[in-house]
């Protein structure tokens, strides 16, 4: 997701209250050992970064890293810390490529989480990140195809990457995919539905829930679908709305 256009100071003040939050974050774990406020100071400063910086950023990296170090901490959210370490990996193998000490530094995060989680072999483990690393290789290749609107040649390869590195979470992927269908040959049903898939994640799976800043982006592409369907009204998107921010 990259990040939306902003004005300089107010985002200047805003990156200073995300500094000022992980520091919090910082303090409530390595001098406190609370493990409940901390999470919750990075949660909060993962919303703002992603929000104003985009998930491909050193910073939003760094942040994912921390939520998935507190969490490996409890075999209870082993799972979770996880998700937060491959999001690490991914954001890093896209930045800086698979030798930097950064990369590896998440790399070695998901070899303990297997480790202990599921007591995964060596074998096993070296899979996972075969697959991790094969599945971005095909979404960056998807994107290369979008950028040169070859749309059905990026839904294969996108397609490839979910399938690759099975994850609940391919939320940018089907944004991605859906925006093909759109764009490429018109497939407006087969879009929305896409669009409907990559929503419910960003909502119900992710630590941003509705305020996810790729929410309202989604709903925009999702009524440009509604308009060439020539179903739009402003019910309709008040409908998905209303299906957002009453249910839990």
């Amino acid at each position: 997701m990259p990040p939306p256009p902003t004005n300089d100071e107010d985002h200047q003040r805003r990156l200073e209250e995300a500094s000022a939050v992980c520091a919090r974050g910082r303090q409530y774990w390595t001098r406190d050992n609370n493990a409940k406020l901390a999470l919750q100071e990075f949660e909060h400063a993962l919303q703002l970064l992603e929000t104003l910086l985009g998930t491909y950023h050193s910073l939003t990296a760094k942040t994912y890293y921390w939520l998935g170090f507190i969490r490996k901490h409890d075999p209870t959210t082993y799972e979770e810390a996880l998700q937060a370490f491959v999001q690490t990996a991914r954001i890093r193998l896209v930045l800086l490529g698979p030798s930097q000490e950064a990369t590896q530094e998440a790399i070695s995060a998901i070899r303990w989480v297997l480790s202990h989680q599921q007591h995964k072999s060596n074998e096993d483990i070296k899979t996972f990140l075969n697959q991790l690393y094969e599945s971005i290789r095909l979404e960056t290749l998807g994107d290369a195809r979008l950028r040169h609107r070859e749309y059905s040649s990026a839904i294969e390869y996108y397609q490839q990457a979910m399938d690759t590195f099975p994850d609940p979470k391919h939320a940018t992927i089907m944004g991605k995919r859906a925006f093909c269908h759109f764009k490429g040959g018109g497939e407006l049903d087969v879009a929305m539905d896409w669009y409907r898939k990559a929503l419910l994640v960003f909502t119900t799976q992710t630590v941003h829930g509705k305020s996810h800043p790729d929410v309202p982006s989604t709903l925009e592409r999702m009524e440009q679908v509604l308009q060439a369907q020539g179903t739009y009204t402003p019910d309709t998107i008040q409908s998905y709305l209303c299906l957002l921010y009453t249910s839990d």
